[in-house]
């Protein structure tokens, strides 16, 4: 059903091994801005959405956390591109699971770009990445049916969104990841799997230009990717991996 991948994980820490300390949040997600690598938004535990302008390269004193929350909560979030005053644009989906945000310019202004149909369920975790085939931002999002949607959004004087059932032959869906670092098409990374094993669920990749999924080496529970285009995952004892491509 899958093809070789050629692709793995090597291990680089266990636990929190190799990683300084820079704020104590309670809960959340983090996602790295695309504008700024010294920037960070947050997902908190409770839904809040806060943001630093700059994290140290090595220790030192960091930036307060602002709060952009506003009326809005969050269960997960990403940055895409920036705006064109060079602001980060940050999608969120709500903590309801049922919208998808775009906003980051101002604190509290959120804009409401998506509402979940009854089929696709709650939408759970979000990734964004370059247009594809024309469009501006595609955001990619996991829903607690187990799908895998890909939204081709094009912004302008009104919003245009495309979706695209990306779930093929996958078992269920948990988490997603997509690496814009390297090439013209973007890489696909997921968590997928219906029933764990004692480090969490098998890691899939799906190539753009073959538009085929390849079963990489590796088991995981989240999946991440970074600014270079390097993957990442964590698995359920807190071993975390980094990819690599043979």
């Amino acid at each position: 059903m899958y093809g070789s991948s050629h692709t793995g994980f090597s291990l680089v820490s266990s636990a929190a091994e190799g990683f300084y300390p820079i704020a104590r949040i309670t809960g959340g997600t983090i996602a790295n801005t695309s504008g700024s690598k010294y920037s960070a938004w947050m997902a908190t535990g409770d839904g809040r959405i806060i943001w630093t302008a700059r994290i140290p390269t090595s220790g030192g004193t960091v930036t307060p956390w602002s709060d952009y929350s506003g009326s809005i909560r969050a269960r997960d979030l990403d940055t895409g591109s920036q705006f064109s005053d060079g602001c980060d644009m940050v999608f969120l989906v709500s903590h309801d699971g049922r919208k998808i945000y775009r906003g980051g310019r101002i604190a509290g202004d959120w804009n409401l770009i998506y509402t979940s149909s009854v089929f696709d369920g709650s939408l759970t975790n979000i990734s964004v990445g370059k247009g594809l085939y024309g469009s501006h931002t595609s955001i990619y999002v996991t829903t607690s049916r187990g799908r895998l949607l890909r939204l081709d959004c094009q912004w302008g004087p009104s919003l245009s969104i495309k979706k695209n059932d990306m779930t093929g032959t996958l078992p269920f869906t948990r988490d997603v990841a997509v690496q814009d670092g390297n090439g013209a098409q973007p890489e696909l990374y997921v968590i997928a799997g219906s029933t764990a094993n004692i480090y969490g669920y098998s890691i899939y990749r799906y190539d753009m230009w073959q538009q085929k999924w390849y079963q990489c080496n590796g088991i995981a529970e989240r999946i991440a990717v970074d600014m270079e285009g390097r993957v990442w995952v964590v698995n359920s004892v807190g071993d975390v991996f980094l990819g690599y491509r043979q």
